[in-house]
């Protein structure tokens, strides 16, 4: 089991390095989505993360269907 921590600064790009790396590991199947524990503290950010991943798998999804065609 892999455990990541990331402590940085405000506009670092966390959100974007989160999101990112998440949604490439569930993609590649390396991780189920229902193993994956993010925290933040506002539910304000909370809900970022959720859209953000959300948008980087429809992005790996579309890569790889454009591949593919």
């Amino acid at each position: 089991m892999t455990k990541t921590f990331i402590s940085a600064g405000a506009g670092s790009g966390k959100t974007y390095r989160i999101t990112t790396d998440v949604a490439k590991m569930v993609f590649d199947h390396k991780l189920n989505p229902d193993q994956v524990i993010m925290t933040t503290f506002t539910k304000a950010a909370a809900q970022e993360l959720r859209e953000k991943a959300k948008k980087e798998l429809a992005d790996l999804d579309e890569e790889v269907n454009r591949r593919i065609k």
